[in-house]
């Protein structure tokens, strides 16, 4: 058995057992407001509606997302798919907080589509 024969069997035996396999995507990755964190690289455009600035490439069981405060300021990042998936809103005090599971998806958006 060649070596792409034994990738073709695994990768059958994955799809038959329902493993889901996963591939890294791109988020922008940025926070607005300086000095709140070390996770997110701070950037004063980053509340751009469309913004295009710092990202960074998931391990491939990330999803990203946008949060978006009552104040106006925007974090964009990425989370563990696990939690939330493409479409999942969620709602805090003083936030909204929105996902997405391709590439740049986390850009010109403000979660509109979390308030009806």
């Amino acid at each position: 058995m060649t070596t792409m024969d034994k990738y073709t069997v695994l990768w059958l035996i994955c799809v038959v057992a329902g493993v889901q396999i996963t591939s890294a995507i791109i988020c922008y990755d940025c926070i607005d407001t300086p000095g709140i964190s070390d996770h997110w690289t701070y950037d004063p455009n980053c509340a751009a509606y469309d913004y295009h600035g710092s990202n960074y490439t998931t391990d491939g069981n990330e999803v990203c997302y946008i949060l978006y405060t009552d104040n106006g300021s925007v974090t964009r990042g990425r989370v563990n798919e696990g939690v939330h998936q493409e479409g999942d809103c969620r709602f805090e005090f003083g936030f909204v907080q929105c996902y997405c599971e391709t590439d740049y998806c986390n850009t010109g958006s403000y979660c509109e589509q979390c308030v009806h």
